[in-house]
């Protein structure tokens, strides 16, 4: 069997087959590894760690979760951004303003914001959607064939340049005519 080497002239990786082979002289033909690494060509060595080996699957590396420099200041901007909810809406905190106060903070304790404006920026949005993504909720509208909702709702538009607002009804059903497809009846009702 003859070896594969790399460009640099160093011995590169066996192959399925060459794995294979020594696996058979191994377990059927009851080679020793000596024997073995004599036919093949290889080190015994890398026949032993070939014969112990059983998978042969690349391992995923482990990414590392890295601290960002903002996760010394994340609690205290999402407390600010919590406490902006309730304030007016032109008096809650920009990044910008978060920014200049998370400055103003570390001058107070005689330190210097190692933060750029940008990193700052970057953590202000996460945390924005963070929080939104905590408020929001949904449950699938799933209807048994034969069943139906209806919603009632105000309507406001304009037909031939008039104004019109009114109340409608929306009924939402399945028909077993469409092999079970949705269909759409809605009713404006006068106000």
């Amino acid at each position: 069997m003859s070896r594969q080497y790399l460009k640099d002239g160093k011995l590169g990786v066996l192959t399925v087959e060459q794995v294979y082979h020594i696996k058979k002289l191994y377990n059927q033909k009851e080679k020793s590894i000596s024997e073995i690494a004599r036919t093949t060509g290889h080190d015994r060595k890398t026949v032993r760690k070939y014969l112990k080996q059983d998978d042969f699957s690349i391992p995923v590396p482990i990414k590392r979760v890295r601290r960002s420099k903002t996760d010394a200041y994340r609690e205290i901007v999402k407390q600010w951004l919590i406490d902006d909810q309730t304030a007016p809406r032109k008096q809650r905190h920009t990044a910008r303003r978060v920014y200049h106060r998370l400055q103003k903070l570390e001058e107070e304790n005689g330190n210097q914001l190692v933060l750029t404006e940008r990193s700052i920026r970057s953590l202000v949005k996460q945390l924005r959607i963070e929080m939104d993504m905590s408020k929001l909720a949904s449950l699938p509208l799933l209807h048994p064939a034969g069943e139906a909702q209806i919603n009632f709702g105000e309507t406001h538009f304009y037909e031939r340049g008039i104004y019109y607002k009114g109340y409608h009804l929306h009924l939402h059903c399945r028909t077993r005519m469409l092999s079970l497809s949705n269909c759409l009846r809605a009713k404006t009702l006068r106000a």
